[in-house]
Formats: C-alpha cells, structure tokens, sequence
C-alpha cells in the first residue's frame, strides 16, 4: 500500500515513492496533510503537528500522485480514508474529495 501523505510529510516524491513499491503496489490509500505551527514563530524551540485536510489542499499532490499512476498503467486500488482533522466537516470534506479524485484520477 502506497499512501502518498505520509509521504509527503516526510519529504518523498511520487515518483521516488513509486520506483520503490511499485513492484508490490496493490492499493493508494489517499488523503492529505499539511504541517501546521503549534507554537508561534518567536518560541525559543517551534513545534509542528500535522494537520489532516481535503485532497486538494495537502502538500501530497493528488495530481502529481495521478501522474506517475498513469505513466505507469497502474490499475489497482484507490481508497479514500476520510481522515480529517476538523471532524465535524467530515461529511463536507469526503464529498469535495471524491469529486476531486474522480476529476484527478481518471485514467
């Protein structure tokens, strides 16, 4: 299983991340993230936590995701997890994700 957000937050590329699955690839498991600042910029020591939002607005591009799948004539599996940090936006956000996947995903 490839899931390209946590990836991203650890600073991997799609396409690095694909040339060391890909042979055992079965499934994507999508969602995003972005790092969010939990102290203010002048603390002696900033701390950072990740924050889970919407597809389009994490730092795993979908589209970039899409491109190295297609290039590549994947065909399995991708899942939507419906991870997000604003729960009680759950609904809205899975709505938005599944519209946005289905426009970045086609092959």
């Amino acid at each position: 299983m490839w899931d390209p957000a946590h990836c991203a937050l650890a600073g991997e590329i799609p396409d690095l991340a694909a040339d060391l699955l890909w042979s055992h690839l079965k499934m994507i498991n999508l969602k995003n993230a972005i790092w969010r600042m939990v102290t203010g910029p002048e603390a002696e020591e900033v701390r950072w936590n990740r924050y889970w939002t919407s597809g389009r607005m994490g730092i795993a591009s979908w589209s970039d995701v899409a491109t190295v799948l297609r290039q590549r004539g994947y065909r399995g599996v991708l899942t939507i997890c419906a991870e997000y940090a604003d729960e009680l936006s759950v609904d809205r956000l899975i709505a938005e994700d599944i519209v946005f996947a289905r426009r970045v995903f086609q092959f």
